[in-house]
């Protein structure tokens, strides 16, 4: 496969936005393997007390399970926790208010079932919010191989692919240095309706 393929992440890291700014149209894998430790179900902001990674817990599942298939799990108030921890960290900031009501609806009363469509409605509103004229497909099976597979390489535990998004002012830059590379969430808080140029570089 000739077209650029990623898994379905959760407030994707900026790495991932970079492939998405840079590209025409990509596939989303819904039919890889879930994996644990990754931006799957987690997103990583910055707040006042340093990096936080904010999880989503989930159902129990088989080794094996596809992406799809995978259960958000609501044992927990994840939910408030997460956004409690959004506005912790870009309270402040000088567009937080200005996108508050987009992502607050993800965070209130609704209870998606699949991590998949959580996730996929959450890229589609960054999007829009970025102007990134990416067109987006979903994998109708597992995709072996492909030329540009960033399915592992965009990982916690990877090197960041891509570090030519300029910095931009963080809330918390004085106290704890820049930080690359964190949840979307963080650029468009911090940089507004800049955040779209400045992926696209």
């Amino acid at each position: 496969m000739n077209v650029p393929v990623l898994s379905s992440l959760y407030l994707a890291p900026l790495e991932y936005y970079a492939v998405l700014a840079a590209q025409d149209s990509v596939v989303i894998d819904l039919h890889e393997h879930f994996v644990k430790q990754t931006w799957r179900n987690r997103c990583r902001i910055a707040g006042p007390n340093g990096l936080q990674d904010l999880v989503i817990p989930v159902e129990k599942y088989a080794n094996h399970t596809p992406a799809k298939d995978i259960r958000m799990s609501y044992h927990e108030q994840w939910q408030r926790l997460h956004w409690r921890s959004i506005k912790t960290a870009y309270g402040n900031s000088a567009f937080f208010e200005f996108y508050a009501d987009y992502f607050s609806p993800f965070y209130e009363a609704r209870k998606t079932e699949l991590l998949s469509d959580f996730n996929r409605e959450i890229l589609e509103l960054t999007l829009r919010l970025l102007k990134i004229n990416c067109s987006i497909s979903y994998s109708e099976n597992f995709i072996e191989t492909a030329d540009a597979d960033y399915r592992e390489k965009i990982s916690p535990k990877s090197h960041v692919l891509f570090s030519a998004v300029p910095r931009y002012a963080q809330v918390f830059e004085e106290r704890h240095g820049f930080q690359q590379n964190l949840s979307v969430i963080d650029l468009l808080c911090c940089a507004g309706p800049e955040s779209g140029r400045l992926l696209k570089g």
